[in-house]
């Protein structure tokens, strides 16, 4: 029996009516979920990419190891949360040791669990040598993405600890 175009019709306007539901049911839920479940209908902000003077404008963090001969080391961050993912290092550290907000001195950073895992992890990115303590500094920092170059004028937020 020949379908009629009246028929096929039909079946269009169910899936577009179809798809419709589907796409309001997933508009509603990534407009209700924070963060963002990816992908959905959303688009990315873009906020993190460079200004039209092509500066772009992030958090950098700076890591000071010292030591009793008042020897110092700079580790890059990734290095220091050396078994952590590389893509989740930063966010880690920030999480771990940054200070809030309002300076307050972040609580974590006396959790004895955490702090033996940071002598070790320092001890293994020192070469075997054992630091006193470790400072960590974080500050806006300004990126010129045609040279490289980036500029840290303001202040650190920083926290100390003792190993």
């Amino acid at each position: 029996m020949p379908e009629t175009e009246a028929k096929r019709s039909n079946r269009r306007l169910i899936a577009i009516a179809a798809l419709a539901v589907v796409l309001l049911v997933q508009g509603a839920y990534s407009f209700g979920v924070r963060p963002e479940p990816y992908p959905t209908i959303r688009m990315p902000s873009f906020g993190g990419v460079p200004n039209a003077d092509g500066e772009f404008s992030g958090s950098g963090l700076d890591i000071t190891l010292h030591y009793t001969d008042g020897s110092t080391i700079s580790p890059k961050p990734v290095d220091l949360a050396g078994d952590i993912r590389y893509s989740s290092a930063r966010a880690s550290l920030d999480y771990a040791f940054r200070p809030s907000g309002a300076g307050d001195r972040n609580t974590r950073t006396a959790d004895p669990e955490l702090v033996e895992w940071l002598r070790n992890r320092s001890v293994e990115v020192g070469s075997g040598a054992i630091p006193d303590s470790i400072e960590f500094c974080w500050r806006k920092t300004i990126i010129d993405i045609t040279d490289g170059t980036d500029a840290s004028t303001d202040p650190c937020e920083t926290t100390r600890v003792d190993l």
